[in-house]
């Protein structure tokens, strides 16, 4: 069934891919260079601050899974709980990142990155005050932490093509190719 079903789709792509045709010709830029796209991007100041808030944003968001593993095992010594800890963490972002995009059609979108980065911190800062056998807590702040994080992700994304047209504006080279590769 499932050769049937790869041999079905393959078919299906190849006759979408020869019977298609391009409408819209692509624009003639001139060839770029890859070291003058680079100076374009470090001369830019809104990608600086997406790339270091980027930067931040997903090292928040992985070293507390990280740190979940050695805290539940040798701080609270419930090793018992990582699971739940994982599971709610996964599940807290990904709640966050559906919430994200109903989110910015009401605020700003550098509004609620930067509430959301804030909000993040302060959680993760309070689980250093949390008595680690008061699970239930931990798991409260875990979640809002989550929640919190998993606003900013897709958010990042979407300001990473303000700034490759921001770019092109302000530089007339088009390079969202190099702005999405640089963070």
């Amino acid at each position: 069934v499932l050769i049937l079903f790869g041999v079905v789709a393959t078919l299906l792509i190849w006759t979408c891919f020869f019977v298609c045709k391009e409408r819209v010709p692509p624009a003639a830029h001139p060839k770029g260079n890859p070291l003058a796209d680079v100076k374009v991007l470090f001369a830019t100041r809104a990608w600086l601050c997406l790339a270091v808030g980027g930067l931040l944003a997903f090292s928040v968001l992985l070293l507390p899974v990280g740190n979940a593993i050695y805290y539940m095992s040798y701080v609270a010594e419930r090793p018992d709980h990582i699971p739940v800890y994982l599971v709610l963490s996964g599940a807290s972002m990904m709640l966050a990142a559906i919430v994200s995009g109903v989110m910015t059609k009401f605020f700003c979108k550098r509004a609620v990155w930067r509430a959301g980065s804030f909000g993040a911190v302060i959680a993760l800062a309070s689980v250093y005050f949390i008595d680690p056998q008061n699970l239930p807590l931990l798991y409260v702040v875990t979640v809002i932490a989550n929640l919190c994080v998993g606003v900013t992700v897709p958010i990042n994304f979407a300001m990473a093509s303000d700034v490759a047209d921001l770019i092109e504006l302000q530089h007339r080279r088009r390079m969202p190719g190099m702005v999405f590769s640089g963070l």
